[in-house]
């Protein structure tokens, strides 16, 4: 025994070239090819872009685009937004105040920023960096504390009480947020008047308060 299927000859040669037609589609628009341990293939039923390991697992890679859109178009799935307050902002002690985003750094096509906006609203389910700093323009005389809030839940947070120093406070950390979930900034100062925030000094309006988001181009 060779080991070798039997292959029936076609009939005549209207048949030889239907079969090698439907050869030649396969070779050409293949719906699964293997890899070393990886085997690649689509959904028929929702065209996501899987990866199976011979071991057993799989991941989706990629998801089927939304829309009608360029044919050569790449989506990569990564968005990003980072604004900043370049001017003074001033703000009463004694509790939070939602910070006002006076400048638009970058952005991607997905989101549409204005000037003085205090909140976002995020475009894409994924996984996304938040990286928030706020910089107080006087020393820690007393108490002060920066807020990330999500969906209306405090999520990050820190605090500094330092007499010697004007604070920068910094708010890192990294969240699976669904689309069209509401994220906005904080800062507070205890005591009684009033605080401000903004860039670190006069002069120095690169090293100003600032808040990026960056979703992650995976999932």
């Amino acid at each position: 025994m060779s080991g070798t299927a039997k292959v029936k000859p076609p009939k005549d040669d209207a048949e030889w070239a239907r079969n090698t037609q439907r050869r030649i589609e396969q070779i050409e628009h293949p719906s699964s090819t293997r890899i070393g341990p990886w085997v690649l293939s689509t959904s028929q039923e929702s065209g996501a872009l899987t990866a199976s390991h011979v071991n057993g697992g799989a991941v989706v890679l990629a998801n089927e685009p939304e829309g009608e859109g360029d044919a050569d178009a790449v989506s990569s799935g990564w968005s990003h937004i980072k604004v900043s307050r370049q001017t003074v902002q001033t703000l009463p002690r004694g509790g939070h105040s939602a910070i006002e985003w006076d400048t638009l750094e970058s952005q991607t096509d997905d989101w549409s920023f204005s000037p003085g906006s205090t909140s976002f609203v995020i475009p894409q389910s994924g996984v996304w960096i938040v990286n928030y700093q706020v910089y107080f323009r006087a020393v820690a005389d007393t108490l002060a504390e920066a807020l990330v809030v999500i969906d209306g839940s405090m999520r990050i947070a820190d605090r500094d009480l330092n007499a010697s120093v004007e604070p920068k406070l910094k708010c890192f950390e990294t969240f699976n947020l669904n689309e069209g979930t509401e994220l906005f900034t904080t800062a507070a100062r205890a005591g009684s008047g009033t605080f401000t925030i903004g860039p670190y000094n006069a002069t120095a309006s690169a090293a100003a308060t600032s808040l990026s988001l960056t979703r992650l181009p995976i999932g």
